[in-house]
């Protein structure tokens, strides 16, 4: 069921006009120039052929496509086996339905022509395809145009929908997951009308940047791209302005340094305008209102103004004389969608111009409850896990250490480009047997992840960062030399790795699993399942097939914390006083995750009594389904095992219900681990990860102190006596570490 829709808005032709009019309009007027026109007949400009139209002349000047896609759809055609010139072709299709072609940065839906996802993944930053984009192969894009009208994600989907819950403005044809409504059946065929009409794509059109002046640096966006990001701030209700009279300055940009050189500051930097990276307009436009900035600033720029929906608001009432040259939004709509010419404001009609717009509320969307908020009330955006959300590097100085303890490394860092090519030779070391060798890239990976300079400026600095050698240091170079790591794409060519790189992802299998399916005759992850192995050593082959694409799916942040707060409901109505954190990828940041871990523990209760009271509760109300494997680590098989070092792991597969009213219920993998209330700080530590950060630990921990640290607690190697670590503090504190937050452990790939 998709969301419910804000009322209706005014029908007024500023209202519906979409961003392929304005960008029309915006052109034939050369309004879009950064200059006036020069005297004399102008010369009409070319556009390139994928920002071409259905308004316009078709591809190759052949007939026209119905346009069964809108400007809301933002597609980027990523090359595998085809050449260029069929990218093109495939690019001038997908205008021809009247999707806007971009680039992978503002992307919601990518197409690309292969099946394999490791190489669909290969060069894509996995926020793009985990969060923003859906990732499709490209007989979508054709069965789209072959049948004309748009048809459900499902059947073409390359890798799991991604975790943005609303990636298209149009919400009546289309579902946040990118199932076709009620309008099209699941086969494609239509029940309906075969195509959406003008007026269902471009209803619904709000301005949650009324009033608003933004300023667009011209870094890393050609001329089209330049329009047409300007078109869309316009759209949006905001006015386009030189930099100096500014409210936001948006760039295509993140990193301070390809951004600095555009900018011009203030003598009071504090009163810089916030400069946000163009996600923020993706953000804005997808959701149809204001959406909290503190998530897309360029960071390298601490110095800022603030600007909360509250400013937008008092902004959007004042009647300020704007700047001549600035693109206002309210005449600029008004006039394409009367196809009259559209020039530059004259400063002296900025301020009666701004007057005729009508008073709206400005929408605020709040990503707690997944809607529309009008309130002027309205609570400012909450992070999720607000408690761990300390990702930012001020106060936390980078350290040329050995250990990965000592380094606090972001999700996504400066360097991620290199971290990633690195990260495809380790892979495959690891899949080819050679443990030493894959060690030394992850060592390498995790000090690059942490270095807070540009490695693009000097790629020959690598090899001061300890734990980067002579070797490495010559590929990193040899990237920001050739765009490549050589090596890295023979590799990424190579299918068998590719198969046996997918064998990896799933529960169970090592590499030398891997290896040995493989030279079975396994070539999918549903044949490793249908041979018994991974979940088919636990449970019934029919069963894990039925399941597996559930499995498979990641677990948006959301989801994660409505598991954990089922399961901790049902754990405190059975023993009062349980204490519990998720821990894994979720706690260090990550947008989604492949399974939940929670630690859970009770400070009068032993881990095998919680953990036999819930596991039999949750199972006997259908909430679990299958229990994967139930151990007692650290101790006997003896579940009544009393040792403050021991602990119990429950390895579950949980029953959600469905993300939306009437939706099939998902399977998802779940890990319960129960621990002393005096180890429960170290098994927190062990539990978040990374993999990394918590093998320099225990590195740490024997080098420094002849500990032994494990997530079952620290314990002195010459006496035995186990130190107490009750709180995640405990263990920097014991080990003398300075904190790392949870999000600031990002240690591997």
């Amino acid at each position: 069921m998709s969301q419910k829709q804000p009322s209706s808005v005014s029908s007024t032709p500023q209202k519906q006009r979409t961003v392929e009019g304005v960008l029309q309009h915006l052109r034939s007027s050369n309004a879009v120039q950064s200059s006036p026109p020069s005297a004399g007949k102008s010369k009409k400009r070319k556009q390139p052929d994928y920002l071409t139209t259905s308004s316009q002349a078709g591809p190759s000047g052949g007939a026209l496509k119905k346009r069964v896609l809108s400007t809301s759809t933002r597609l980027y055609v990523k090359r595998v086996k085809i050449d260029k010139d069929a990218a093109e072709g495939l690019k001038r299709l997908a205008a021809s339905l009247g999707a806007v072609i971009t680039d992978v940065e503002h992307a919601n839906i990518i197409v690309t022509d292969t099946w394999a996802e490791a190489r669909a993944k290969a060069g894509l930053r996995p926020e793009y395809y985990k969060e923003q984009a859906h990732v499709l192969h490209t007989s979508w894009l054709e069965d789209t145009a072959e049948k004309g009208i748009f048809l459900g994600f499902e059947k073409y989907r390359i890798l799991p929908a991604p975790t943005a819950t609303d990636v298209f403005a149009d919400q009546s044809k289309v579902h946040s997951d990118g199932s076709a409504t009620e309008a099209v059946t699941t086969d494609g065929e239509s029940v309906g009308d075969d195509t959406a009409s003008d007026a269902t794509l471009e209803s619904g059109m709000r301005f949650p940047l009324r009033g608003l002046w933004v300023h667009i640096l011209p870094v890393k966006l050609d001329k089209p791209a330049m329009e047409t990001l300007r078109a869309r701030v316009l759209a949006l209700g905001a006015n386009v302005v030189p930099q100096e009279n500014a409210d936001v300055i948006v760039s295509a940009a993140a990193a301070a340094a390809r951004v600095k050189p555009f900018l011009k500051g203030t003598k009071d930097a504090s009163n810089n305008p916030p400069l946000l990276h163009s996600r923020w307009i993706d953000q804005v436009e997808s959701k149809q209102a204001w959406v909290d900035t503190a998530d897309c600033s360029v960071t390298g720029f601490p110095e800022q103004r603030k600007l909360s929906v509250k400013d937008v608001r008092k902004l959007a009432k004042m009647k300020r004389p704007l700047p001549s040259g600035a693109l206002i939004a309210n005449q600029v709509l008004k006039a394409a969608s009367s196809s009259a010419p559209i020039t530059k404001i004259p400063e002296s009609q900025a301020a009666e111009s701004q007057a005729e717009e009508e008073e709206e509320e400005i929408p605020v969307y709040s990503p707690l409850e997944g809607s529309q908020v009008q309130s002027p009330e309205a609570e400012e955006h909450i992070a999720d896990g607000a408690e761990d959300a300390d990702d930012k590097l001020e106060g936390y100085p980078w350290t040329n250490s050995e250990f990965a303890c000592q380094r606090p490394s972001p999700l996504v860092c400066i360097n991620q480009g290199i971290v990633e090519e690195l990260g495809v030779l380790q892979k495959q070391r690891i899949l080819i047997g050679e443990p030493r060798s894959a060690l030394s890239y992850q060592r390498a990976i995790s000090a690059i992840k942490s270095y807070r300079e540009d490695l693009s400026k000097d790629p020959g600095s690598a090899v001061k960062i300890k734990g980067v050698g002579i070797k490495i240091g010559g590929l990193v170079k040899q990237f920001y030399e050739e765009g490549h790591i050589a090596e890295a794409q023979s590799i990424r060519s190579d299918s068998a790795l590719r198969v046996m790189m997918d064998f990896m992802e799933l529960y169970g299998i090592g590499p030398s699993n891997a290896r040995v399916l493989y030279n079975d005759g396994c070539r999918s992850v549903e044949d490793v399942v249908a041979a018994g192995r991974s979940y088919g050593t636990k449970l019934d082959v029919r069963e894990c097939i039925k399941i597996l694409p559930d499995l498979r799916q990641k677990i948006p942040r959301r989801e994660v914390e409505s598991i954990a707060e089922t399961i901790m409901t049902k754990a405190n109505e059975l023993l009062p006083g349980c204490l519990h954190t998720i821990c894994g990828g979720y706690r260090r940041g990550k947008p989604a995750s492949g399974d939940v871990d929670i630690v859970i523990t009770h400070p009068d209760h032993s881990p095998a009594e919680v953990c036999k009271k819930l596991i039999a509760s949750l199972r006997a109300e259908g909430l679990v389904t299958h229990v994967i494997g139930l151990s007692n680590e650290n101790a006997s098989t003896n579940l009544e095992e009393t040792s403050p070092t021991s602990h119990n792991v429950a390895e579950l597969v949980f029953k959600t219900k469905g993300a939306q009213q009437g939706a099939a219920p998902l399977h998802r993998r779940l890990d319960l681990i129960f621990c002393h209330r005096q180890v429960y700080g170290a098994c927190v530590v062990g539990w978040t990860g990374s993999t990394m950060f918590e093998r320099d630990i225990r590195r740490w921990a024997q080098k420094k102190f002849n500990y032994k640290f494990h997530n079952y607690g620290i314990t002195d190697r010459d006496t035995g006596e186990l130190i107490e670590t009750p709180e995640e503090s405990d263990v920097f504190t014991t080990l003398n570490l300075d904190w790392i937050p949870p999000r600031l452990r990002n240690c591997d790939l």
